[in-house]
Parts: C-alpha cells; structure tokens; sequence
C-alpha cells in the first residue's frame, strides 16, 4: 500500500508543481509584458529561458523533496529506498506526460518514444537521488544536494529543448 501512496505523491507533487509553474507565468506576464513559457527565441529571450528553466526545476525538485523529507521518509526502509524514490519520480513522469497528451489533442502521434525514456527516466532517477542524499547524506550537506540535483535537472530540460528545436 505504501508503494501506491509513493505513485500517488508523484502524481500530487507533478500536478502542484503545475500549479505553481502557472502563478509564476501569470507573475512573468505581468512584470514583463509577455507569455514567459511561449515567446519566440531572441538573443533576449536566451537569459529569461535559462531562468525559467532553473526556476521550473526548482519549483519541481523542492515539491519532492518535501514530500520525501515530510511524508516519504517516514515509511521507508533501506531495502526499498529505490523503489520508493522510483515509485514518486514515475508519478511525476506519468503526470507530465498524460498532460502532455491532452496539451496535443489527444494525439499519440507528437510524443515519441525517446521522449518517453527520457521523461521517465530523468524523474525516476532524480527521484531516487533526492531519497538517497535524504537518507543517506549529513543534514547541513542536503541543501547542496538539492542544488545540485536542481542544475542536473535544468540541464537536462536544456538538452532536452535544444533537441527540440
């Protein structure tokens, strides 16, 4: 039952995470004037994209590790401290991809499978560095672990986008 409740938590954590994303392009658009999350790519436009980057990263990594560190953590044993941390990032996945899907109309068709690997497998596998160094790590190194799992995140949606465009 607990694996569930870890599932469930990506699913929560991804859909606040949204949330979340969708107050700061309202804040965005109002301070600069235009849809953060859709202009068109300008030398400009470079500096805002890094930044919302690192901004969507860090909304999204600081979600799960309070729900691992507040919630998770909790009822995790050493023996299943991946699955657990596999379990959340796969929420998380799944969520970002099923919002994908009816983002695009219903349409298989704009997602191929190397999207797929990728999303799942950036999720799963940051989800399962967050509970190690939660688990794991001294308390006055988490912070630094934190960070350092936010910038692995944002570069891998940089690499991400520029194979996207």
């Amino acid at each position: 039952m607990k694996y569930i409740e870890s599932l469930i938590w990506g699913f929560i954590v991804a859909l606040t995470a949204l949330i979340l994303e969708v107050f700061c392009e309202i804040i965005i658009k109002d301070i600069l004037g235009f849809s953060a999350f859709t202009f068109q790519y300008t030398e400009f436009a470079f500096p805002l994209a890094l930044l919302i980057i690192f901004l969507v990263a860090t909304i999204e990594e600081s979600l799960k590790f309070t729900i691992f560190w507040k919630r998770t953590l909790l009822y995790v044993t050493k023996k299943n401290l991946t699955l657990h941390g596999g379990l959340l990032g796969s929420g998380f996945a799944l969520t970002e991809l099923i919002l994908f899907y009816y983002k695009n109309n219903h349409s298989l068709s704009m997602i191929s499978i190397w999207q797929i690997t990728v999303v799942f497998l950036t999720h799963i596998i940051l989800g399962i560095l967050l509970i190690y160094s939660l688990s794991k790590i001294p308390k006055n190194y988490i912070f630094i672990m934190l960070l350092f799992i936010i910038i692995l995140h944002a570069g891998i949606n940089i690499v991400i986008l520029s194979f996207l465009r």
